[in-house]
């Protein structure tokens, strides 16, 4: 037994921790340049590999490095002598982290192999040669890796899964893709409540995740075991067979096999078995093996207990009704799935209670969160391709009385981005648009509630002026359509680099225009009114009611009045109203207190055009006589009047006074003017309009 190990049993020698970074590097397990950094964040060598297996550095490249410095023998070990049972307990091999897998009874040598290197360098030199004493045996140790202990099992158990008959009913103890995921599958009952796990690797921390998980929703306890992968996906297929689901692609293909007696050869169709890469298929046409979804769907999938396919059938069909955000809400007897479709929540579908638990950890295995952390809310993303479109889903988890609620926004990576006139920007305020953003520096700056479209308007704007000649950079939070030909940059504020941060290094950059996506704070605020007045062009969003209100917020954030009648370009302020389908739209009567309402405000602008409203009956083609939305707007500039308001800090109600007789159009009148034209109905105006100044 190499007494080097021993020696290492409390390393805190900053010489031996250097050397060892030294043979990370070599084996590939850090880079270069991480070297200082490991130097000085960690102690000692243990610190060391605790830290770096933690951070998700690759367990074999630390067991290589570590072997190397400690002038370990590194094997890959693909046997176990059955002998070696009868020597020593697996269990206080188990203790001791290593695996038990050759004895010579001549020259009493148990030779052991260290998968966690974590244990050997902690080994304890007196508990080792109290083991020798004990069973007159001398110790030979090596390290191996994950394929080696793999193949020979952990000196916790292995588990033999080649002959075994598992029942569906304890293989679906654990989910199909947490199974198929992490390549761990439920196989045995031991007792009340107690089973089984057989894992490829029992070591993984996302693994060890995943057992509280199971153990938690399922109300069980688990013995982790170590199996082959090959034994594991055998398993893993029987599962899928079982729940009933198809091969990729749905075909099925034909083998050839030797006759044992007439010589010839027999065509056998395969049995339908899944291929576990599809299982994390993007293409949900090709996951699901159907070119459209329905709500029947849905619900034959939850009845075969089909988690994976009932996640992707929800997207996918909310992506068919252009649904903006998918809901999934747990409550005492029922899941609600519900699709925001043009801004309006409506029912899809209600689930049974208990499946909440397991659809969670579907939509947390792809947007790679937690799965054991359910006390807190938890953020991630991932992309799906549905049809032609690539959607990035922005995904939000809650938790609540009744269990976790999921939130997903789906955005459309591949989207053309709409023109202005496109998006209902149009006439006077158009014209504003345009002047303002034609100027070389100024804040362009779009206001509404969460929700109202001011991010799209910009990116509109950006597309507009995205030249080669000039340079483009924005910050965003997070990054919602990709930009050809620009510099998004998403800023991370949970690390410390928020806007402020970011926009300070693009200053750097040399920008021509920037766009910050929010001004939350008195120093972006202050950052970006700088920004404008030396030189640049700065387009940003800000949570106001109205145009007006832009600007005294932007006192409230510390920034001096007079640099705000330089800065400020423009301010645009908008909401989202449905729009008529166009199809099923028919003319319709209006009461006479909104038609006293709509000429009050349309009063002051001489229109000609006839009083005419329209609304959709609802037809094949759209949600209830409605199909899609469009922007409805004010534009603010600041004229001299505005300017001396803004000097001596006067109201949001007087600024929108002055702006209105100035010649500003309302988002009000705006509205009732796309109204009068059958684009949107006047019920829509009042409802976003209600809470603006003109109500």
């Amino acid at each position: 037994m190499p007494d080097k190990i021993l020696d290492l049993k409390k390393d805190t020698q900053k010489a031996d921790l250097e050397r060892f970074a030294g043979f990370l590097v070599e084996e590939g397990a850090i880079k270069q340049d991480e070297i200082s950094a490991v130097r000085e964040k960690y102690a000692s060598i243990a610190e060391a590999v605790k830290g770096l297996l933690l951070t998700g550095s690759d367990h074999d490249l630390i067991n290589k490095a570590y072997a190397n410095f400690a002038s370990i023998p590194f094997i890959d070990l693909d046997f176990i002598d059955s002998a070696v049972e009868q020597i020593i307990d697996p269990e206080v091999a188990k203790k001791f982290g290593f695996i038990p897998f050759s004895y010579d009874s001549n020259s009493k040598v148990l030779q052991a192999a260290f998968f966690d290197v974590e244990k050997l360098v902690e080994l304890d030199r007196q508990a080792i040669e109290g083991l020798q004493d004990k069973f007159k045996i001398r110790f030979e140790f090596f390290i191996t890796g994950a394929r080696g202990a793999s193949a020979a099992g952990s000196a916790g158990g292995v588990a033999d899964l080649g002959k075994r008959e598992i029942s569906s009913e304890i293989l679906k103890k654990m989910p199909y893709d947490l199974a198929n995921k992490f390549k761990a599958v439920i196989y045995d009952k031991t007792g009340d409540r107690k089973y089984s796990l057989a894992a490829v690797n029992p070591s993984d921390q996302k693994l060890k995740e995943l057992v509280l998980f199971v153990e938690k929703n399922s109300k069980i306890k688990l013995e982790v075991h170590r199996a082959s992968l090959e034994q594991i996906e055998k398993v893993l297929q029987k599962y899928a067979r079982d729940l009933g689901a198809s091969p990729a692609g749905g075909e099925e293909q034909e083998r050839s096999d030797s006759g044992s007696q007439s010589g010839k050869q027999d065509s056998k169709k395969e049995e339908k078995v899944p291929e576990v890469s599809r299982y994390e298929n993007e293409d949900l046409a090709q996951f699901l093996n159907k070119e459209k979804v329905t709500v029947e769907d849905i619900k034959t999938y939850a009845n075969a207990d089909r988690i994976p396919e009932l996640v992707a059938a929800a997207i996918m069909l909310a992506s068919e009704f252009r649904a903006s955000d998918i809901h999934i809400e747990p409550f005492e007897k029922a899941v609600r799935v519900r699709f925001r479709i043009d801004g309006e929540l409506g029912d899809v579908i209600l689930l049974p209670a208990t499946m909440i638990a397991n659809i969670v950890a579907r939509v947390k295995i792809l947007s790679k969160l937690k799965l054991d952390e359910q006390r807190i809310p938890q953020d991630g993303r991932f992309d799906v391709v549905a049809g032609k479109r690539i959607i990035d889903i922005r995904v939000s988890t809650l938790p609540t009385v009744f269990g976790e609620k999921v939130v997903m926004r789906l955005l459309t990576k591949n989207k053309e981005m709409e023109k202005l006139e496109d998006l209902g920007l149009e006439g006077l305020g158009y014209d504003k648009v345009m002047e303002a953003i034609a100027k070389p520096h100024g804040v362009v700056l779009s206001t509404g509630p969460t929700g109202s479209g001011k991010t799209t308007t910009l990116y509109s704007i950006l597309t507009r002026l995205n030249k080669p000649q000039v340079n483009i950079v924005t910050l965003e939070d997070p990054v919602e359509y990709e930009l050809q030909g620009i510099n998004q940059v998403q800023v991370k504020p949970q690390i410390g680099f928020g806007f402020a941060d970011g926009l300070r290094s693009v200053l750097r950059q040399d920008p021509n225009i920037m766009m910050v996506g929010e001004i939350r704070d008195s120093e972006t605020a202050e950052l970006v009114t700088h920004a404008a007045l030396t030189g640049h062009l700065v387009l940003s969003t800000l949570h106001t009611n109205d145009s007006a209100g832009a600007l005294p917020r932007l006192f409230n954030l510390k920034v001096e009045p007079f640099l705000l009648t330089s800065a400020i370009n423009v301010v645009i302020a908008q909401r989202l109203v449905r729009r008529v389908c166009q199809k099923c739209r028919e003319e319709i009567e209006v009461p006479q207190s909104v038609m006293f309402e709509v000429k009050k405000e349309l009063s002051k602008l001489n229109l000609s055009s006839p009083l005419k409203f329209y609304k959709g009956k609802g037809c094949d083609r759209c949600n209830n006589g409605f199909s899609g939305r469009i922007g409805i707007f004010e534009v603010l500039t600041m004229t001299p009047e505005i300017e001396n308001l803004v000097l001596n800090k006067k109201t949001a109600d007087d600024i929108f006074k002055a702006a209105v007789n100035s010649g500003m159009i309302t988002m009000r009148q705006d509205g009732f003017i796309k109204a009068i034209k059958g684009v949107t109905t006047v019920d829509e105006v009042l409802r976003v309009t209600s809470v603006t100044k003109e109500g």
